[in-house]
């Protein structure tokens, strides 16, 4: 007898499809992901029914991950820290400190951490942090952990080199939105401007509020455009932070950022907008001081404050006009530019 006609005559008689998908996916979300992922071997019907429906099996959610990479730790080079949904404040009260909830977990390779990651709806995370890891594609690790439409509060990415554009787009393209996006440091040996957003696969999103992100030493990628871009596409992009050793780049980004009109869909609140553009820089800061000092002469409604508590802030210039757009009551939109003293070591 042939033993392929055996096992579909063996499957017909265990229907699984005598229940409705509903109660069905409900007794499944009962089960862990370790253990979905063994009745999966049961049986074809068994492995394509979860395979169709593991979105909506229950799986426990996470809310923080934040991965970690030892090179010196041959074993257990990768770990990875970990918050559920229901204890999002932990990390704010340590009164509420629960091993249970709150695990760092370490990893042989990248294959057994993605594998564990799949155990878990991480869906709507508040924090990713993705370190360096050498020799490893860490972005096409994530990508394949990541579910379409994933949704990060904030993204912090330790650095991005150009050899892993492509992959970071992919793993980019698993997002349907970031709120806070940190890159912090952009390494490429090319000494053009180029369109990062595009390239990064960051063009489409409308909903950063918060993006910072450092050129290492010898790079210079950044151009003006992405300024202009992040602030047309994202209506609520209030802090902007950008390191560069580019003192012309730096110098250009400051006029326009005060020159440039304001977003026409940036959101009204009636209230006193603050918009904040700071600049890192790691060369001679009181050079750079002087030069922007110097193109004030060129702009309208801009001042300089003397102002600066912080030793790492050595300049700060402000400029307030009437908001465009609203027309139910009249509202400030004050633009800060905050030059820092940065190292930008990579």
């Amino acid at each position: 007898m042939d033993p392929d006609s055996e096992d579909k005559g063996t499957e017909e008689q265990i229907d699984i499809f005598v229940l409705p998908d509903g109660p069905l996916i409900h007794i499944l979300s009962q089960l862990s992901w370790k253990d979905l992922l063994i009745v999966r071997l049961v049986s074809r019907s068994f492995y394509n029914f979860i395979h169709e429906n593991y979105g909506l099996l229950n799986r426990k959610k996470l809310k923080d991950v934040l991965i970690k990479y030892d090179e010196n730790c041959e074993e257990c080079p990768f770990s990875v820290k970990l918050s559920l949904d229901t204890v999002r404040t932990l990390f704010l009260n340590p009164l509420f400190n629960d091993f249970n909830m709150v695990k760092t977990i370490s990893f042989q390779n990248d294959e057994e951490m993605s594998k564990f990651l799949k155990m878990f709806d991480i869906r709507d995370l508040h924090i990713l942090k993705i370190p360096v890891v050498k020799n490893i594609d860490i972005f096409d690790v994530l990508s394949r952990s990541l579910q379409m439409g994933t949704k990060i509060e904030i993204l912090d990415v330790c650095r991005l080199e150009e050899k892993d554009f492509t992959s970071f787009r992919r793993f980019i393209e698993k997002l349907s939105s970031i709120n806070k996006l940190v890159i912090q440091h952009i390494c490429s040996p090319s000494a053009e401007a180029k369109d990062i957003l595009s390239d990064l696969s960051l063009s489409s999103f409308d909903t950063i509020e918060s993006f910072k992100i450092s050129e290492c030493h010898e790079t210079k990628i950044l151009s003006i455009d992405m300024v202009t871009d992040l602030f047309r596409k994202n209506p609520d992009l209030t802090d902007l932070i950008i390191g560069s050793m580019n003192i012309e780049f730096l110098q250009i980004v400051f006029k326009e950022f005060f020159t440039m009109e304001q977003p026409l869909n940036m959101r009204c609140k009636n209230t006193h907008n603050a918009i904040f553009l700071k600049l890192h820089y790691g060369g001679e800061i009181k050079h750079l001081v002087e030069i922007l000092s110097n193109v004030l002469r060129e702009l309208e409604n801009v001042q300089e404050l003397d102002y600066s508590p912080e030793p790492w802030r050595r300049a700060t210039f402000v400029s307030s006009k009437d908001c465009k757009y609203c027309l139910k009551r009249k509202h400030k939109i004050s633009k800060y530019v905050i030059l820092c003293e940065d190292l930008l070591n990579c």
